[in-house]
């Protein structure tokens, strides 16, 4: 129940008489709100029974009762869980009330309908207030519902004195043995309702966290066959659970409204060479092939159906560089293909190097070279034309000295009015690097200068605000990419604001509006300690708001662009449907060790030897990698990389390159001496918090976003009994147990704000064991951070200790015994398995016990589903993988 400054009694008098509105809203007078609220909710309950059979006035219905204790200050979950609805049915209720109390109401869609109920407490909280937003921008009932609703709640917070809304002017009468018969009736319906409370079973607290895959989702795809979703709202990586085809090409073109990809390869090494349109779940809706003694290169979208392509004639054997220029002019041209027919149509004839498209498909920036050779070669051309019927084009405006580069295009305006780009300015010479100034092209060829030219600064343009209102771009050194600085102009008043000062910058960056405050997508890079090693690409989601950057996530790798730097970003309401296969066990030659599936279930680790593990594709059960000398290995939340500690006791990040390899990288992590890395865990924003231990012997809790690392805490050989274990409950919040010198268990949460600091809170302390203290603990915690298990270890013995983080002083102890691997909780949450001695232990999130079963020896355990176990275990001294269904008993 969130905090309010609305007098309950003030709202209640508008439905029951003054007398029974104050004893119903008597224990509100209480400090806690989630106290008072189910006290409120049974007298409020009997007060309309009362109400209803006495008929006083007014006599409100249960909506009305619900939407009051909304207004309130009732939270739209704790509503629900009290009065035993779902979420959907309290929706219901809440909406059927306020349509009563305004005359203009209009229903809002399926999809939206939660959305506008909860809409007081969504104003509170930023991430959800933009998913509403978003929504309400597509949907026009919801707009309007929207609106409905907040006069409809402003009416009903309107003084006693203003009217009872909820009124009736019809009053029925009753006699006095009606009365007391009914008043007996309630007596008993009283009674029965305090043994049905007494007998039913203690309900879950529900939690503040955000629900599994709410939206909106930032989908990133790549130059491979894998594509990555972000949580914007819940700050989680999801897999997207999609591949495309293993033929698609590397270049790609994201469509207009998001949903379609076009994928080729340049000048293919083979014939025949062909477009392919692509759905976002990788499902093939079309492949164009083309021939002839011509090169193409797809350009962009110019509607939500049609592409632009430039096709150029290929060099003849023997033909002279002047002949071939010639040539080149002359029979170069710019045209379009329906990727639902594939017709082709010519647009432009000539020599065209790149073209970009207006949003509303009617305009095009034809791109074009002041000279093919030369002096000139480096000024390039642009031209402002319009799309005429039957695909006619005029150019309407020119614009000399345009130079761009990787990432740099002309910018449209939303209104297809004007185009934003950066120019050499007019009498610099022409040679490169240069230094650049913003200008807005009109259509009518007035040009305006945004962002005039700095000696050595090179400006480029990265998007402009749905309502046109301010325009971000990128400055940076002229001839260098490695540092830059985004700046937000304001287009009225011109004035200029810097947002956040990059480095170690790859080139490819992108920008795209949530709501009012834009998402930067940039691939940044991480330098290694090896010399002859590669720089490690790392992208990075930031948010860029009013008054404060926020770094959302980090992802191993180059996601959002394709093969040509061009970006492939789109902001989806829901996630793409997955095409996931059967997965199928490793094959070949096991050992003992950890057994590791990654999100999406591509890959898994597993050991080949003592102390090594190798990657397995789980669609054929074959190897891919030789086994390296790791261990300890977390997957990213995304699925598509994983970090684990070396031989050295060092950090490694293993990502997919973009053909397909997997090789261990090292980094250093700024802000920590040299140490022995113990273990890391991976925060579902990418963020990673470990522990080391230094060379006299102090244990040290991190974490980082790479490279740049921030100490939580350090400890003291002496103060504790071992080293102590730590999981992430969300982006942010980070559950830490400590094994004591005292022989307690010490439960913390530690929560991390934008700047770093630090807030800490004990939940509880625990004694697994009597007399000598715990040496170890693994934690798992389950998908909806709720639910806590712990595995303590003393010597030889394990003891499994399961609690909710709600209560976390009523631990329930599921077992103890003879030390076991194994602690792994379902993709739902619903069901915790682990290992103990020889045995398999499946149990629900209460303790109750679904499944046991000896398997010999176990080493570890992986979810396949979400009642189906991979079970790594050896017989006759054989170690393989077997699989386990987890089904409740009948």
């Amino acid at each position: 129940m969130s905090q309010t400054t609305i007098s309950p009694s003030a709202i209640l008098q508008q439905l029951f008489p003054p007398r029974l509105a104050g004893w119903v809203s008597a224990p509100a007078t209480r400090d806690s709100p989630e106290k008072y609220l189910p006290a409120v909710w049974r007298r409020a309950f009997l007060a309309l029974v009362i109400s209803r059979l006495l008929a006083l006035s007014p006599h409100p219905d249960p909506a009305s009762l619900l939407l009051a204790l909304h207004v309130c200050g009732a939270s739209f979950d704790e509503l629900a869980r009290i009065a035993g609805l779902k979420p959907a049915q309290l929706a219901t209720l809440l909406l059927d009330a306020r349509a009563r109390l305004t005359d203009q109401w209009v229903p809002p869609c399926s999809e939206g309908a939660e959305l506008v109920a909860r809409w007081r407490e969504l104003e509170r909280d930023r991430d959800a207030r933009v998913r509403l937003a978003l929504h309400a921008q597509r949907c026009t009932t919801c707009r309007a519902a929207l609106a409905a609703s907040q006069q409809a709640d402003l009416r009903l917070l309107s003084s006693p004195s203003a009217g009872r809304p909820f009124s009736s002017s019809h009053r029925a009468r009753i006699g006095c043995l009606g009365r007391v018969t009914v008043l007996l009736l309630t007596l008993t319906l009283v009674l029965v309702l305090w043994q049905v409370t007494l007998s039913r079973p203690e309900v879950v607290p529900a939690t503040d966290l955000p629900a599994v895959r709410s939206g909106p989702f930032l989908w990133l795809g790549s130059a491979g066959p894998y594509s990555v979703l972000f949580d914007l709202a819940a700050r989680t990586w999801l897999p997207s659970g999609t591949r495309l085809p293993a033929d698609a090409g590397a270049f790609r073109l994201l469509s207009p409204n998001g949903q379609l990809i076009a994928a080729w390869t340049p000048d293919p090494p083979r014939e025949p060479r062909w477009l392919d349109i692509l759905q976002l779940n990788g499902a093939h809706l079309a492949r164009w092939r083309w021939d002839g003694p011509t090169t193409r290169r797809f350009l962009a979208w110019l509607d939500a159906e049609t592409i632009l392509v430039r096709e150029t004639p290929t060099r003849l054997a023997f033909e002279r560089e002047a002949e071939y220029f010639e040539r080149l002019e002359r029979d170069s041209r710019l045209l379009t293909i329906d990727v639902s027919s594939g017709k082709e149509t010519t647009l432009f004839q000539g020599l065209v190097i790149d073209a970009v498209p207006a949003p509303d498909g009617g305009g095009l920036a034809l791109i074009r070279a002041s000279t093919l050779f030369g002096p000139g070669a480096t000024s390039q051309t642009i031209d402002l034309a319009l799309v005429g019927a039957g695909r006619t084009v005029t150019v309407v405006a020119q614009v000399d000295g345009y130079i761009g580069g990787q990432g740099d295009r002309p910018l449209w305006f939303p209104d297809s009015s004007a185009v934003v780009l950066a120019r050499r300015p007019p009498g610099e010479l022409a040679r490169l690097p240069t230094a650049t100034e913003l200008i807005m092209v009109h259509l009518d060829g007035r040009t305006t200068v945004l962002v005039p030219s700095q000696a050595g600064i090179a400006l480029r343009p990265l998007a402009i605000a749905p309502d046109a209102s301010r325009l971000l771009y990128l400055a940076a050194a002229s001839g260098q990419h490695e540092q830059g600085t985004v700046w937000e102009l304001v287009l009225a008043t011109g004035e200029r604001r810097m947002l956040l000062q990059l480095n170690r910058l790859s080139g490819s960056m992108a920008a795209l509006w949530l709501g009012d405050d834009p998402v930067l997508v940039v691939v940044r890079t991480l330098g290694s300690p090896h010399t002859a090693s590669p720089e490690i690409e790392f992208t990075e989601i930031y948010q860029l708001g009013k008054r404060s950057n926020e770094l959302l996530a980090s992802l191993p790798g180059r996601w959002g662009f394709d093969a040509a730097g061009r970006p492939l970003l789109s902001l989806l309401t829901r996630a793409p449907d997955t095409n996931r296969e059967q997965l199928r066990p490793p094959r070949g030659q096991l050992a003992e060790g950890q057994l590791e599936l990654a999100p999406g279930g591509y890959w898994l680790l597993a050991p080949t030897e003592l102390g090594k593990l190798a990657l397995w594709d789980t669609s054929s059960g074959i190897r891919l990698t030789e086994p390296w000398p790791l261990s300890d290995a977390a997957w990213h939340p995304a699925g598509t990389a994983f970090f684990a500690i070396g031989s050295d006791q060092q950090l490694r990040v293993v990502a997919r390159s973009l053909d397909g390899l997997w090789q261990p990288e090292s980094f250093v992590l700024r802000g920590l001496l040299p140490q022995h890395v113990l273990w890391v865990t991976i925060a579902p924003n990418g963020r990673l918090a470990g522990l080391s231990q230094g060379s006299n012997g102090e244990l040290i809790l991190w974490a980082a976003f790479p490279p740049e690392a921030t100490i939580l805490r350090s400890w003291r050989r002496e103060e504790v009994a071992g080293p102590p274990c730590a999981a992430w409950r969300t982006a942010d919040t980070l559950v830490l147990v400590t094994p004591l010198a005292s022989g307690h268990v010490s439960l913390e949460l530690l929560s991390i704000d934008n700047g770093g600091s630090l807030e800490t809170t004990l939940l509880t302390r625990l004694r697994p064991f009597l007399g000598q203290g715990s040496k170890g603990c693994t934690l798992a915690l389950n998908s909806i951070g709720q639910n806590l298990a712990i595995r303590i270890q003393r010597g030889d013995t394990d003891a499994v200790l399961l609690l909710h983080l709600n209560r976390p002083d009523k631990a329930l102890l599921l077992a103890s015994g003879p030390a076991s691997a194994g602690l792994v909780w379902s993709p739902d949450g619903t069901v915790l398995a682990y290992g103990l001695g020889s045995t398999l232990t499946a149990v629900d999130g209460r303790g109750h016990e679904l499944l046991r079963v000896p398997v010999g020896r176990l080493a570890d355990l992986a979810w396949l589903g979400e009642r189906t176990l991979w079970v790594l275990q050896a017989k006759s001294n054989t170690w393989n993988v077997v699989e386990v269904p987890v089904t409740p008993p009948e």
